[in-house]
């Protein structure tokens, strides 16, 4: 047990108390709060969280894309992949309502559109066995593009690599949008095929 001071208090009689008083730990309690609630309006929580977190790119490529077709991109001469998206090929035809139209081209289109002739930032993740880079890509408004491209349904989720855009692919089933308007082949099964 600690130290017991005697002091008098203002009515006058002489009490026992450990050094620091009650009313002063509650205080001090209080003050810790409030400051930790100050410190949480200058500084939200989110800035502790991880850079993949925030889903603010800190990539190891940035420039501008050259777009090759709804899921591969070129900056700086080096040929990158999105992870975890899989885009019809060029030549890739679908059909909506027994009317082909070619869901490749759509798809390289939307993605130029959603590039904006801006940067991009990469963010490598591995190397397939092309020698092109599998990254996560951002547009200028840190968007993800091959979570974009899913969600808006100009690829599908490559499941066969990961799992990452599941929910984008069923959000795009789910309201009918680009290749999920009609039918088509799977791009991983048509590539298969030709």
């Amino acid at each position: 047990m600690g130290k017991i001071f005697k002091y008098k208090s203002r009515a006058g009689n002489s009490t026992p108390h450990k050094f620091i008083k009650k009313p002063v730990i509650a205080k001090i309690i209080v003050a810790a709060i409030f400051i930790g609630f100050a410190m949480g309006l200058y500084f939200p929580f989110d800035i502790f969280q991880t850079n993949d977190a925030l889903n603010v790119p800190q990539g190891n490529i940035k420039g501008f894309a050259e777009i090759t077709d709804g899921d591969t991109i070129k900056i700086n001469g080096r040929r990158i992949r999105f992870h975890g998206a899989d885009a019809p090929e060029i030549n890739q035809p679908c059909e909506i309502e027994g009317r082909q139209y070619q869901c490749g081209v759509e798809a390289k289109a939307y993605l130029n559109h959603i590039i904006n002739n801006q940067t991009v930032t990469c963010q490598t993740i591995s190397e397939d066995q092309y020698g092109r880079d599998i990254a996560k890509c951002y547009n200028y408004k840190n968007i993800n593009l091959g979570a974009e491209m899913v969600l808006n349904g100009h690829a599908v989720a490559y499941t066969y690599y990961s799992w990452d855009y599941v929910i984008e692919e069923a959000k795009a089933r789910y309201y009918n949008v680009g290749i999920w308007r009609g039918t088509f082949i799977d791009p991983y099964e048509f590539r298969n095929q030709n």
